[in-house]
């Protein structure tokens, strides 16, 4: 492109020919301004309302397990179990042929990949996730809300999606809850990561507050002479 540009401009700077001997042509006017664009339709946010119930919401939750749906960036879906005791724990165990199992132990999150033989891990307050699983859930201060906004509909009594990021480091990624209204929970989280890349997670059976092994939460170990990254 940087040397067709000159080409292209050539007949805009060679002069009239010679037998065009007329009074030099005066310049147009120059063009009226476009219109001024519509102002922008202000971000939609969360009532007092909508924060207090979900802040109470999940800060009610001590343990839960359902079964997840997991639809990545590129569309790929996967399945299995989720396992989760607040603060600081969750488990998610996907059904096979998946190799992966992620378990976040109140410290770190630990992803395995079992078909690859590599463990990896990261600390949980550099994910998103991280949240939801804090030991009280406030959201202000430390976590900023960036938009919330209300959707009608005849299933569930519509539902309430509030985008989440944290304040100090807003690069690292989006959390998007969903909740169902009627009755009120989570149905779902959509993660958004620094690369702009999205990944869903859709919530059904949902059983709350029930006993779950402490087992279920230790991270995994590697196998001898398995790598494992950090």
């Amino acid at each position: 492109m940087m040397r067709r540009r000159p080409l292209l401009l050539l007949p805009l700077l060679a002069p009239l020919p010679a037998r065009a001997q007329r009074a030099p042509t005066p310049p147009a006017a120059p063009p009226a301004a476009p219109p001024a664009a519509p102002p922008a339709a202000p971000v939609p946010m969360p009532s007092a309302s909508d924060i207090a119930q979900v802040e109470a919401y999940l800060n009610a939750i001590r343990t839960l397990r359902a079964r997840f749906i997991q639809v990545d960036a590129r569309g790929r879906v996967a399945e299995g179990t989720l396992y989760l005791q607040r603060p600081g724990r969750m488990r998610f165990e996907y059904d096979p042929p998946s190799p992966i199992l992620i378990v976040a132990d109140g410290t770190t999150v630990t992803y395995q990949d079992r078909q690859l033989g590599q463990i990896t891990s990261v600390f949980l307050g550099q994910t998103p996730l991280s949240i939801i699983l804090a030991e009280r859930v406030r959201l202000s201060g430390d976590v900023s809300v960036l938009r919330g906004e209300r959707f009608s509909g005849q299933a569930q009594g519509g539902r309430l999606e509030i985008w989440l990021t944290r304040t100090a480091s807003p690069r690292e990624g989006t959390l998007i809850l969903s909740f169902a209204l009627d009755p009120f929970g989570l149905v779902q989280w959509r993660v958004i990561d620094a690369q702009a890349q999205e990944v869903r997670v859709s919530l059904s059976r949902i059983e709350r507050d029930i006993p779950l092994a402490a087992s279920l939460f230790r991270p995994p170990q590697p196998e001898p002479n398995q790598p494992r990254g950090g």
